[in-house]
């Protein structure tokens, strides 16, 4: 092979693994929160920072560590946890889109859309559709993610306590920063 073959191969090979490089979750600021309600303007929230981010070059995967997952009661916590998320069944849960739907913006510039992705959350996976907002600056990303969640989509059982009985519905937002391959 000639020397000006190898360098095409190794030029080729060098973009191939900076591409296969992917995002990867800068340090915090990261956080996945929850939000429901319930009768007579009963709210809900809960949150935490165990976020990671994953690019097998096919798909961006957002991962969120249930475990720590708090709303500020620690009844609370521990009856969200064991018995109706099950982490230590079902540990974390995730968002799987497809990089190729995705728009990402330019630096310095502002982006958003919309696009489908699977949720696997309690075990169960389902294609959900999922809004993202992202801002772009010198190869690392601010985003924001947001999608409404049905317990019932899940095979979660509806949170009851004390007559209060949750609404099925939640809304889900993810943030995170993100640096460029």
């Amino acid at each position: 092979m000639s020397r000006a073959a190898v360098a095409v191969v190794v030029t080729a090979l060098t973009f191939a693994a900076r591409a296969l490089a992917g995002w990867t979750r800068t340090a915090p600021p990261a956080e996945a929160r929850f939000n429901g309600s319930g009768p007579g303007g009963f709210k809900l929230a809960g949150k935490t920072a165990a976020v990671d981010v994953k690019d097998d070059g096919k798909a961006l995967t957002v991962v969120v560590a249930l475990k720590d997952l708090s709303t500020g009661i620690a009844l609370r916590d521990t009856h969200m946890r064991d018995k109706y998320l099950e982490v230590q069944k079902y540990p974390e849960t995730t968002l799987s889109l497809p990089l190729a739907a995705l728009t990402i913006p330019v630096d310095g510039k502002d982006g958003e859309g919309d696009v489908k992705g699977n949720v696997t959350l309690h075990g169960v996976t389902k294609e959900q559709a999922v809004h993202y907002k992202a801002s772009c600056k010198a190869g690392v990303c601010d985003v924001t993610g947001t999608l409404p969640l049905d317990m019932h989509d899940y095979g979660i059982h509806v949170p009851a306590y004390l007559g209060i009985t949750v609404k099925p519905l939640v809304n889900i937002t993810v943030t995170f920063q993100a640096k460029r391959p």
